[in-house]
């Protein structure tokens, strides 16, 4: 009697003993490497950073500062962001910017109103440009408006604390630090903020750490960022913000492709506003279809070494392995523990707790799975009420029905180093 063969057929089809040899062996990779980047990330990390005093930088007082805010639609925090904005204890001369596309938007209205007197504060209406979005529109008028050697931009959405500004500028220290920036940490108020959470704020902030401390930090956050202007300068000029949607991603990979090097500051707080599902999935959407756009290279190995995905379909393929059962269920436990110590060591110290939460960091690692796959596969992000679509070929693609307000093309930087690029051109507007 013929001995039955112990791989089940799926689909109508046998799955080959050599198939499933080689998807366990791509499994056990991705299960060593995923969650060993992160252990090591946190071993590389260490305590959680502390406030640095501020020392003199560039001379025997603080430096000149410019703080830039871009503005769009109303204020969510009705004056609160901007008002701790101009409260940062910091010595040097401080001159702050609001800057908005229109003079009538409801953002640089009310700053405006609240603000108009106070002697440091300017507002500046910046240029619409059909290759630029708003906001790069806005920070390039901005810098070009102001001759500090220092240049921060703040996101209206964030609330800083008295002294982030000043523990940004203490890491200027020596003359070939060209960034520095603050990780911001999400506070969940939502069942979706908390997943989010997980890996927007721990697994970023630890490999944000660990990163700076063997000298590769490549990347940025708009939220808080700190820039010299004679180092973007000597790599050609602010202008190489047009064409991105990844303003703070574009700056990083511009300046350390320059040889600079990138800090992160001591970590903020970052209160979202309260959104669904929906607006959740389309802001990390955003994210890795930026992503996609100035790292491929790096998106594309956070599909290929998931260490939850990856060993979930090489069960699928043979589930009466044990083999590939065991290394689902040993990926799902280190996860599990890695978070819990992450969000022990690493968030709590910052007010940041996740309790019981932590027990779903399954499904926080199957939404960033879909995230990155979607940044692939999904042409087109929403931001700030306009659409920008890409394709395959990153050249521009036109509607049949109804045309896109923006056409997106990747193109080769004009000025500096030879990195990926994103150009955008406005298609035109359909007439009610």
């Amino acid at each position: 009697m013929r001995r039955a063969s112990p791989h089940r057929p799926i689909g109508g089809r046998v799955t080959a003993p050599v198939v499933a040899t080689l998807a366990h062996a791509v499994a056990l990779g991705a299960v060593l490497v995923g969650n060993g980047f992160l252990t090591l990330a946190l071993v590389l990390a260490g305590p959680p950073r502390a406030p640095r005093a501020l020392a003199a930088v560039d001379g025997d007082a603080p430096p000149d500062l410019a703080v830039v805010r871009p503005l769009h639609g109303p204020d969510a925090s009705g004056g609160r962001n901007n008002a701790a904005l101009l409260g940062q204890r910091y010595g040097g001369a401080t001159g702050f910017v609001f800057v908005a596309s229109q003079a009538h938007d409801p953002g640089l209205v009310a700053a405006r109103e609240a603000h108009g007197a106070d002697p440091r504060v300017s507002f500046l209406v910046s240029e619409s440009r059909l290759d630029t979005t708003d906001k790069a529109a806005g920070m390039i008028a901005a810098w070009r408006a102001t001759t500090a050697p220092f240049i921060a931009f703040c996101d209206a959405d964030m609330c800083l604390g008295p002294d982030d500004l000043a523990a940004c500028m203490a890491l200027f220290d020596e003359p070939d630090v060209a960034g520095v920036f603050a990780p911001a940490l999400h506070l969940p108020s939502t069942v979706t903020q908390r997943l989010l959470a997980m890996i927007a704020s721990g697994d970023k902030l630890i490999t944000v750490r660990a990163l700076e401390r063997v000298g590769c930090l490549r990347l940025m956050e708009g939220g808080l960022m700190v820039v010299r202007r004679a180092a973007l300068e000597a790599t050609g000029s602010i202008d190489v913000l047009r064409g991105t949607v990844a303003d703070d991603l574009r700056l990083a990979t511009v300046l350390a492709a320059a040889g600079f090097r990138l800090r992160a500051g001591p970590a903020i707080l970052h209160a979202q506003a309260a959104c669904g599902f929906a607006g959740l999935a389309r802001q990390y959407h955003r994210w890795m279809r930026c992503q996609r756009v100035e790292s491929p290279g790096l998106l594309g190995l956070q599909l290929a070494l998931h260490a939850v995905v990856v060993p979930l379909i090489a069960w699928l393929l043979d589930p009466t392995s044990r083999r590939a059962a065991l290394l689902v269920v040993a990926s799902l436990v280190w996860r599990l523990g890695l978070t819990a110590v992450v969000e022990r060591s690493q968030l709590r110290p910052h007010g940041l707790r996740l309790g019981g939460w932590i027990l779903l960091r399954p499904v926080a690692d199957l939404l960033h799975f879909a995230a990155c796959a979607a940044a692939f596969a999904v042409p087109s992000v929403r931001w700030g009420g306009r659409t920008y679509r890409f394709d395959r070929r990153a050249a521009p693609r036109p509607r049949t029905k109804t045309p896109p307000r923006w056409a997106v093309a990747r193109r080769r930087a004009a000025v500096g180093p030879a990195i990926p690029a994103s150009e955008f051109e406005r298609a035109p507007e359909v007439q009610p």
